[in-house]
């Protein structure tokens, strides 16, 4: 199969698409840009500081799910704080449980100084819904509350500029930290569902989660667009159909990053070079994150390439199903289940594959995916949920539906990627290129430039309303 540069080969991918927000045909950039209301506070150097007088501003940063040295949305989480804090003082909401790991992670940090950690604790009774299951969801719910009357004290002794939520990054659980009289930040992932259709092919277990959930989106989503979403000055998403209110900017900047660290240590991997392509997906393994379509995939990839291998790197309720479908696809012997590893051995681990498999049905972000790219890994994924946005042209993308072929479709994209190692490495550049765009110091730059032009407004419009700072 011919490959033309700059195009990825027909294997039932999706291209970039226009979107439709507020009524308008709007084309949204790949890569996390700077909005024009952000570029023309970033041009507007006769702007007065708002804040405090060294031009520092004080954000309520809500993190729910917050830690260091891990991946997905706690890792994404931390990183933004971390990245916010050498610009801003910064106060971190968070839930209890993220305590220790923080306190420990802060007293090692250069700025612990303008990192202030608030815990929100709800009542021993509330503690029997913090679980891995849907009861952690009523947690959340029950926590978005406590977060507002703590955030609510906290605002009347330190009048906060700006109030950013942060995780969990989803758009149907409504947030009360949008009512404080602050400019209310909104990171708001990406309002995706398991389509029904694709049900059927999830396990017993998996198929109760999403029903639940998918009935829990559709009537939470009523209710956050009247609560949060009309309240909202500024959204974070890469979410191609986000719908923002009127003249409410929506931003690539805040999803998601990598710190400048590690963005290093993952663009300096060498390409793999060894006999027999490695093909890995990483993260836990859950029914949405769709392992037995890659499965699938792959045992139809080893009829062509014995020497293929797949590794499945994460832990998760699905595991057992998934170990007996290899047996049953009789590609057991060239799948590997590492279990849960730490985000260290994960960052090395990149360096001993030759790309990434991530058959996601729903993601928020896909912190995996970014870390992949900026190991010049391309990408395979399909069209749903942020990935197309954040993939691009750095892999290959293929169509979601039908779902009855959709391994044969994966199996065509991993083949072609076997058969042309060249391929791999143009792919591979333009992911390491894509990757540096998301690195948190650029990315907390363009949040800046966006905080201070919601101060000016809000301060424009609430002049004599808000209370004096001491």
């Amino acid at each position: 199969m011919d490959v033309v540069a700059g195009r990825r080969p027909d294997v039932g991918l999706v291209p970039a698409r226009a979107s439709t927000m507020g009524g308008k045909e709007n084309t949204l950039s790949l890569l996390p840009r700077t909005d024009s209301v952000v570029a023309s506070a970033a041009k507007n150097t006769s702007a007065p500081n708002h804040g405090q007088p060294n031009g520092r501003l004080r954000i309520l940063l809500s993190a729910f799910s917050c830690a260091p040295d891990v991946g997905s949305e706690p890792g994404l989480s931390w990183g933004l704080a971390r990245a916010l804090a050498s610009q801003h003082d910064v106060w971190l909401l968070v839930d209890e449980h993220s305590r220790k790991s923080l306190e420990k992670a802060l007293a090692s940090e250069i700025t612990s100084n303008t990192t202030k950690l608030i815990c929100v604790k709800l009542p021993k009774i509330c503690h029997i819904f913090y679980s891995a299951t849907w009861r952690l969801s009523v947690h959340y719910c029950l926590w978005q509350i406590a977060a507002y009357l703590r955030g609510n004290r906290l605002h009347r002794q330190v009048h906060f500029d700006i109030v950013h939520h942060v995780s969990y990054a989803n758009s149907w659980v409504p947030l009360w930290l949008a009512w404080l009289r602050v400019p209310f930040v909104w990171n708001r992932g990406v309002r995706c569902r398991v389509p029904w259709g694709a049900l059927r092919y999830l396990s017993w277990r998996s198929k109760g989660v999403e029903i639940l959930r998918n009935l829990s989106v559709l009537a939470g989503s009523v209710v956050t667009d009247w609560l949060t979403t009309r309240r909202a000055k500024a959204i974070t998403t890469l979410d191609r159909t986000a719908v923002r209110p009127r003249g409410c900017p929506v931003l690539r900047s805040g999803c998601g990053g990598l710190a400048q660290q590690e963005l290093t240590a993952l663009l300096g991997l060498p390409v793999r070079t060894a006999r027999g392509v490695r093909v890995a997906t990483i993260g836990r393994l859950e029914g949405w994150k769709g392992q037995r379509f890659g499965l699938q995939a792959f045992a139809k990839l080893l009829k062509d390439y014995p020497e293929c291998e797949y590794w499945l790197v994460g832990d998760g309720p699905e595991r057992k199903g998934l170990e007996h479908l290899a047996r049953k696809l009789h590609c057991a012997d060239r799948v590997r289940f590492f279990g849960q590893v730490s985000r260290s051995q994960v960052l090395s681990l990149l360096s001993e594959i030759d790309l990434l498999l991530h058959p996601s049905l729903r993601e928020a972000f896909g912190l995996a995916v970014l870390e992949g790219m900026a190991a010049s890994r391309p990408v395979v994924c399909v069209d749903r949920g942020a990935l197309p946005e954040l993939v691009g042209e750095a892999g290959i993308i293929v169509s979601a539906s039908p779902w009855e072929t959709l391994a044969d479709r994966l199996c065509a994209a991993l083949r072609v990627l076997t058969q042309d190692f060249d391929l791999r490495c143009h792919l591979g550049r333009i992911a390491r290129r894509r990757a540096e765009a998301f690195a948190w110091d650029r990315q907390v730059h363009q949040l800046s430039a966006l905080y201070r032009n919601l101060v000016e407004t809000n301060a424009t419009d609430c002049s004599g309303l808000l209370p004096p700072r001491q």
